[in-house]
């Protein structure tokens, strides 16, 4: 839900979805003087007891889309940062609670697309999250309520010195798997 334009009272610009997302990608930002920048706040209302709340983007202030880009300030439900961008800079971005599995979900309990906004002047928008993804060790805790048939195997933090850092590894295997271990299966990654 964007805010209103702080210096005129009108909406910002949002971006439409779709049409201009794959040139939007690039992260379309231009190096600003004292004279062209404008100020963003973008303010949210998270749940009742959520830790730092990050904003990713596409500005280097936010990572550049690194999921800890920018950590904002407040406390509670309400939280808010500023970031300064030229005027005609296409921002986009999302809220974590630090990493891409602790993303903000919409209403649909589904992670959303990219909040998009085009700068025109000092600009404020507002957002409500409901929840973010659960923390993956939860989903492990309890795959046989997810509905999946079969058996799911998961092995948490595993390192890997081609990989980099440590991953969880999910392994699905079909119903029956256990009962015929002698009949050759593919592998699907």
């Amino acid at each position: 839900m964007p805010g209103a334009n702080a210096s005129s009272g009108s909406p910002p610009r949002l971006l439409a979805a779709g049409a201009r997302r794959s040139r939007l990608r690039r992260a379309h930002f231009r190096p600003f003087s004292d004279t062209e920048c404008c100020t963003v706040t973008i303010r949210t209302l998270v749940p009742e007891g959520t830790g730092t709340i990050y904003l990713a983007g596409n500005l280097p202030e936010l990572g550049p889309w690194q999921p800890d880009g920018l950590a904002m300030t407040g406390e509670g439900r309400e939280r808010y940062a500023e970031v300064r961008a030229a005027q005609g800079t296409e921002l986009e971005y999302k809220f974590t609670l630090g990493t891409w599995d602790r993303e903000a979900l919409g209403p649909s309990g589904t992670a959303p697309p990219n909040h998009e906004l085009l700068i025109d002047g000092d600009v404020e928008a507002s957002h409500e999250i409901a929840e973010f993804k659960k923390d993956p060790l939860e989903y492990f805790a309890d795959w046989e309520g997810s509905g999946v048939l079969g058996r799911l195997v998961y092995w948490a933090d595993v390192e890997s010195e081609f990989l980099g850092r440590t991953r969880h590894v999910e392994i699905w295997l079909p119903p029956g798997y256990d009962a015929v271990r002698a009949v050759s299966r593919p592998l699907h990654a």
